[in-house]
């Protein structure tokens, strides 16, 4: 867009007259569509895409090594990473578009990797534990390293790190575990310089290369039911199925199931409480598990249980029912934590 500006310029014994001067007021385009449909191919291990051409920017998706995309627009500017200069690329694959830093783009075909082969891609080599100390610098190794309140896997999930990110450790724990076949041990970190918190040592690595999907330690409650991990309604606000009413919170998750499907403790723990209502929660048993965790299951046929129990993960307790303010057969079951039972995301902590 142009504009017209008059411009008042003096003229030794002339009047002061108006001239015109056209000012291009288009603020400088930021991308360029000169490298667009053009291919290319990942070549790194895992690269982000990204919501906007930055690199603290939402990611939305990540594409492995040897992925083949098609450029959309770039940036007319470069920004350096990891020593490394080049523009950013909006890049479409398949349905999801997003912006990649093209310094991690090949436009030669590059050679996926097949983790059932004895490919010699670089992977992560197994840290030793002994060498997580305060002060050093690791890359999160998984695809998505969970960040807790606490230095085991009841930890309150604070926040989810995506892999190739660096931390700072800033304390480790002396214990050594064995978690996802992983030995090492919790060590408290800063991310980004905003966010501190335990994760796992058997996660992270000193270099950067092929991630995992996901830390492991996130399953390390069962399914409580076998329904094919099918959910009807998820944790979070809704529509009330039985009032109709908007915004409602869902402080669990409802898994439908026929009537008398066997229900199956998560974890470890011990019966703690055993409620039965005509509405509400129904036929409602509460287990106890260590760290102040505990599991409801509610809408039960019957129970298989008495309070005090002791039960094993694994353990039927019950069978799936239709009690209480239920709109048809299925486990509602809830994850809560603290002695003001604080409901979380059961999501967190149910195996995908």
């Amino acid at each position: 867009m142009t504009e017209n500006v008059p411009e008042f310029t003096e003229i030794p014994g002339k009047e002061q007259i108006s001239v015109t001067e056209t000012v291009n007021l288009e603020p400088e385009p930021k991308t360029t569509d000169k490298l667009k449909g053009k291919f290319f191919w990942v070549n790194a291990g895992s690269l982000n895409v990204r919501e906007n051409p930055e690199v603290n920017s939402y990611i939305v998706d990540r594409l492995t090594k040897g992925i083949k995309i098609t450029v959309i627009q770039s940036t007319n500017y470069e920004d350096n990473i990891d020593g490394i200069s080049s523009a950013w690329h909006q890049v479409e694959n398949g349905y999801q578009k997003g912006w990649v830093f093209g310094g991690y783009l090949s436009s030669s075909e590059v050679q996926s990797y097949d983790s059932s082969s004895n490919s010699d891609f670089p992977s992560f080599p197994e840290e030793n534990p002994d060498e997580l100390k305060p002060g050093e610098k690791r890359y999160v190794r998984a695809a998505s390293l969970r960040l807790r309140d606490e230095p085991n896997e009841y930890g309150t999930v604070i926040a989810s790190i995506a892999g190739d990110e660096k931390l700072k450790i800033i304390d480790a724990k002396n214990e050594i575990e064995t978690i996802g076949g992983t030995r090492s041990k919790w060590i408290y970190v800063n991310w980004d310089d905003q966010w501190e918190g335990w994760v796992f040592g058997g996660f992270v690595s000193k270099d950067k290369g092929q991630l995992v999907d996901n830390d492991d330690i996130s399953k390390y409650f069962q399914i409580p039911i076998d329904n094919d991990r099918y959910v009807s309604s998820n944790f979070g606000t809704r529509v009330d199925p039985v009032t109709g009413k908007v915004g409602a919170f869902h402080s669990g998750v409802d898994l439908p199931a026929p009537v008398g499907t066997a229900i199956r403790a998560v974890s470890d723990g011990k019966v703690w409480k055993t409620i039965t209502t005509a509405g509400g929660y129904g036929v409602l048993t509460i287990l106890s598990h260590k760290n102040n965790v505990y599991t409801y299951y509610a809408h039960q046929n019957q129970r298989k249980i008495a309070e005090g129990d002791v039960v094993r993960s694994g353990d039927v307790i019950g069978e799936v029912g239709n009690t209480g303010k239920s709109t048809g057969p299925h486990l509602h079951f809830e994850v809560r934590k603290g002695p003001q039972q604080q409901a979380l995301d059961p999501g967190a902590y149910l195996p995908k």
